[in-house]
């Protein structure tokens, strides 16, 4: 067969007819398109790329910034060339969005020699992290540069974060800055480069960026910008149907888009025009589609104050770029160190163990977000919008393993292989030849209903060995898509935008980020997994390389992936609790379909269940009134039985017994009904007044109190209630085993005199990360809690304030007799900590928390 033409070799346009045509070959049906008939059109999009004056210009006419302007990057600063370029991006993003997910699934090319299509092996992985840094590197300029179109030069003005944080990631990537306690000044100063300087710093630059692209390199970068972008441009549509907002979306990613790909053909020169120009302006640098005009003109005089139809153009512009631009790149970079870049030294090469589980938690119920990043990173959010769209990343990423799982594969071509001293690299002989095995595992679950109207459980499990670094990149950037940072900056975005009359109300009053777009899935009854608040959508979905399969999991902690949360995340409310501590519980013990649907049919009895009870409860600062009338009717109808039977013992018997009053007996009967009202008033609770008997209520002060007065209520169920809705509720504690609450304790209130215990903490969103410190590990307490302000994440390395456990038990005394003598403490208190490492999650099930 003759070798790929030049045409040939270049990558596929993912929107493009050809590969349209591809993928219905593959699927065996014809591609659907958007069930929306969307207004999009590249002649819209592009007004809002250049946009232009509806009249004649006067003194007092905004000109708006040149966000993603090419001018200097490109030969001859040729506008038109612009134009165009933007033009063509916009184009292929319209037939994304009108396409289904079929579009994002890498095209099969096994003739081509560019190493994105080969095998995933250590090699193919360090080459692919050269790329992501470049690429990434390229961001920072086009973050710089549109920074300071919106920044006003002023002694007194510290330069943005956003700014600040791409300038000095340049300048240390790029081997310009090597003063360390410099790079926490707050005045930056941008001294040009020196060239006989920045040779030899260079030398020791990664990836020797100074060198000029091949054009098979240049390929790949565009490939992996093609990808991101797609899938930036898919996810974008199916988090939020509105024609305004995938306008404005569409038109930044489409500038930002273009300007990586002219940055990163020579991105040695193109970094030293940044800086040149940065230092030649003094301050600021503008280009010379602005020169003539001050950054007065672009900046945000009401930066405060909300978007309306009322704001000014050029304020307006600014803020939807600005908020849109944020999150793009944020999602840029999340995708970006997710596939190698800026990758640690400590960091093992092709170590991969990535994880997303969206799990029920909290006697509500609340569908709550924990991801693990490529880097040791544990977030995750309770955010409806966050949690929705990280749901619609992993419908994706179903779709996108079932299409791969039932492509044929094809091995790459023979001289690629000896070329790069590897062999085969399938599935067969990828761990008899030392290379890692790249494997990933999506399950998900689903409240249905069924073709006779009742609403039953559905689950689908998949297990898909990525035999292609194409695939890896497709699965790893959805799977990037589902950090709660990034679905935050989509709520922040569609919050600034969502104020304007353009943007519409949905036809169905939903709220405008829970809406989503139903897309094609292979999930059980052909339905497709609904992101809709209060939908029944659970997933669990984790890639990893065999390399970094055991290397994070010790007896005491482990990736999310084999942690306890994973093994019990169908079912957090069961008080029975693994049977052993070892690494690989998650993975160790799969269930089966039947089995799975069994537990979320018992977890969502339970909790129905729960809220039943605790519906009906009236929370005061200081304690909890529950009403109980059975029980008061009960002990009324008792004793008055006694007394009823006292009476008629006295009539009845009369004078019939000599020398005894029958109204004696009645008396004692009286006493003895007293005695059990009393009793009954005393044997649940210390204080029960006669007022609150009268009205049928009891008034419950400590977690036993409220155990007792409700019969089959445990306790672990009464702190999770109480955990789950600290933030948000009036209730105010105290006691001795309070320490994982983080509200400060006040006298007189409700004593919290049960110690929890691991298993409720995870139910109720409370999950406990183990970090190294220089005296050794210690706890932090990741709160995923509704109505928590706190921070979502517990970065790789770091220093906070904050409830910690300096001495965690490493191992219960014994987990299947949780007896209160037999179960480990961990000692929780207020207290500064820094760690070195992010261990994993915390896995002694047997260890209880005060």
């Amino acid at each position: 067969m003759p070798g790929p033409t030049k045409q040939q070799k270049r990558h596929v346009d993912f929107g493009s007819p050809e590969s349209n045509g591809a993928h219905d070959s593959e699927s065996k049906a014809q591609p659907n398109t958007h069930p929306r008939s969307r207004n999009l059109t590249v002649a819209r999009i592009m007004r809002f790329c250049l946009p232009r004056p509806t009249g004649p210009p006067s003194s007092t006419t905004y000109k708006l910034p040149p966000f993603g302007n090419l001018a200097i990057y490109i030969k001859d600063r040729n506008p038109k060339l612009q134009k165009e370029l933007w033009r063509l991006e916009v184009g292929r993003f319209i037939r994304i969005v009108n396409g289904t997910e079929d579009m994002l699934v890498p095209m099969l090319k096994p003739e081509s020699t560019e190493r994105i299509h080969s095998s995933p092996t250590r090699q193919s992985y360090e080459q692919l992290q050269a790329l992501a840094d470049r690429i990434l590197s390229a961001l920072h300029v086009c973050v710089i540069d549109d920074s300071v179109l919106l920044e006003r030069p002023s002694d007194n003005t510290s330069p943005s974060k956003r700014f600040s944080e791409s300038y000095w990631a340049l300048r240390q990537a790029w081997g310009e800055e090597d003063d360390l306690p410099g790079r926490g000044k707050t005045q930056l100063n941008y001294p040009s480069v020196d060239p006989d300087r920045t040779a030899e710093k260079k030398e020791n630059a990664i990836g020797d960026r100074d060198r000029h692209f091949s054009e098979l390199e240049l390929e790949q970068c565009c490939y992996l910008v093609d990808q991101i972008t797609a899938t930036l441009a898919f996810l974008a549509a199916r988090g939020r149907d509105n024609d305004y907002w995938l306008v404005v979306v569409l038109a930044c990613l489409a500038k930002l888009s273009t300007k990586i790909k002219v940055l990163v053909k020579e991105l040695s020169r193109n970094v030293q025009t940044c800086f040149d120009e940065l230092h030649r302006t003094g301050d600021w640098f503008f280009n010379d589609f602005q020169r003539q005009q001050g950054p007065q003109d672009f900046q945000d005089d009401d930066a405060q104050q909300p978007l309306s139809d009322n704001s000014p153009t050029h304020t307006r512009y600014c803020r939807e770029v600005k908020v849109v631009s944020s999150w793009l790149t944020d999602c840029f970079t999340r995708i970006l160190r997710d596939l190698g870049a800026q990758r640690s030294r400590s960091a093992r090469s092709g170590s991969i163990n990535v994880c997303t589980i969206v799990y029920p938690a909290g006697v509500a119920g609340t569908r709550t977000l924990l991801c693990q990043a490529r880097n040791g990173q544990i977030s995750g959010s309770p955010g409806q919008i966050m949690v929705a769209f990280a749901s619609n990343s992993l419908t994706i990423i179903d779709k996108l393993s079932s299409i791969l799982s039932s492509r044929a594969y094809v091995p790459p071509p023979e001289h690629q292989t000896t070329d790069q001293g590897t062999g085969d690299r399938s599935q067969s002989t990828s761990k008899s030849s030392g290379e890692p095995e790249t494997v990933l595992v999506v399950e998900l679950e689903r409240h249905n209903e069924d073709v006779d109207g009742e609403q039953r459980f559905n689950h689908v499990r998949r297990r898909l060995t990525i035999r292609a670094l194409a695939d890896f990149v497709a699965i790893a950037t959805c799977l990037s898509l589902c950090h709660p940072e990034v679905g935050g900056g989509f709520q922040r975005s569609l919050q600034t935008i969502s104020a304007l009359s353009a943007f519409e109300e949905p036809d169905d009053n939903e709220f405008a980020a829970t809406k989503s777009v139903s897309t094609k899935s292979n999930v059980p009854t052909g339905h497709t997994p609904s992101t809709k608040a209060g939908t029944d959508f659970y997933a669990f979905v984790n890639l990893w390389s065999g390399i970094a399969e055991f290397g994070l999991q010790t007896n005491t902690s482990s990736s999310i992936s084999s942690s306890v949360i994973a093994a019990i995340r169908h079912n957090v409310l069961d008080r029975h609790l693994p049977a052993s501590n070892h690494p690989g519980m998650g993975k160790s013990a799969p269930k089966n379909s039947q089995e799975v649907i069994t537990a979320l049919n018992e977890a969502q009895a339970k909790r129905e269940r729960l809220k039943d009870l605790t519906g009906n409860w009236k929370i005061q600062e200081s304690s909890i009134v529950i009403e109980c009338p059975d029980f008061v009717v009960r002990v009324s109808l008792f004793s008055a039985a006694l007394v009823i039977g006292g009476l008629a013992c006295g009539f009845l018997v009369g004078e019939r017994i000599t020398g005894v009053d029958p109204f004696n007996l009645s008396m004692f009967s009286w006493i003895i009904a007293g005695f059990v009202i009393l009793i009954a008033k005393s044997v649940r609770v210390s204080d029960w007044t006669w007022r609150d008997f009268l009205f049928r209520q009891v008034t419950c002060r400590t977690v036993r109190e409220v155990a007792d007065v409700v019969s089959g209520l445990d306790e672990q169920d009464i702190l999770c209630f109480l955990l789950s809705s600290e933030i948000r509720s009036t209730l105010r504690t105290r006691g001795p085993f309070r320490g994982v609450f983080c509200n400060p304790p006040e006298s007189g209130g409700f004593s919290i005199d049960v110690k929890p215990n691991l298993q409720t903490l995870l139910a109720a969103g409370v999950i406990p990360i183990m970090v190294q410190t220089l005296e050794g590990p210690a706890l932090r307490f990741l709160r995923l809690v509704p109505g928590h302000n706190g921070p979502l994440s517990v970065e790789p390395s770091g220093q906070c304030t904050d409830l910690v456990c300096t001495d965690p038990p490493e191992d219960s005394v014994n987990a299947s007799l949780p007896e209160e003598g037999q179960i480990g403490e961990a000692i929780v208190f207020h207290e500064e900590v820094s760690w070195m490492k992010v261990l994993g999650v915390y896995n002694v099930t047997g260890v209880s928390f005060r």
